[in-house]
């Protein structure tokens, strides 16, 4: 038999690819899509495609991403009779800042607190997309095995 892949997993639809395979000397380019037939979906099989189609739906709704962090800080100016100098202090502030990598390297910028609380939801948003992702990896990985055992037994006849 020919190999099962997973097809357009992005968009959910779990279709099965028959085609020749990998390392058997055909070119995978021409696979062609049929439908997924009754002996080939295992409970599991259907319970892991509901549930990325689920993940997958989540991705659309997470909204605008950003890396770094959003730090808050207080500060003492240089002026040494200034309240921030007193006993206890009372520190300039709150001043906000983002931090994160960009190309390499660490950039930083101030924020007002506005800007602070959108970047605080982007950079929230980001770690969901994260966990979402690495969700489905691990569901299309629990698919791809029982996808593959699923063939081997189709090559040994049964």
């Amino acid at each position: 038999g020919g190999a099962v892949v997973i097809g357009d997993l992005a968009s959910g639809l779990f279709e099965d690819r028959i085609g020749r395979g990998p390392g058997r000397g055909e070119d995978l380019s021409g696979l062609v899509t049929g439908p997924i037939s009754p002996f080939a979906r295992s409970d599991r099989l259907a319970q892991a495609q509901r549930r990325y189609r689920e993940l997958a739906a989540q991705l659309a709704d997470i909204g605008l991403i950003a890396s770094g962090s959003v730090l808050h800080r207080y500060t003492r100016c240089g002026n040494t009779g200034c309240r921030c100098h007193a006993d206890p202090p009372q520190r300039h502030g709150p001043y906000y800042q983002w931090t994160a990598k960009v190309d390499g390297k660490t950039s930083t910028r101030r924020l007002t607190a506005g800007e602070a609380a959108l970047y605080q939801q982007w950079i929230t948003n980001d770690r969901q997309l994260r966990e979402v992702v690495n969700e489905m990896r691990e569901v299309a990985a629990e698919a791809s095995e029982i996808i593959i055992n699923q063939e081997r037994e189709g090559d040994r006849g049964g």
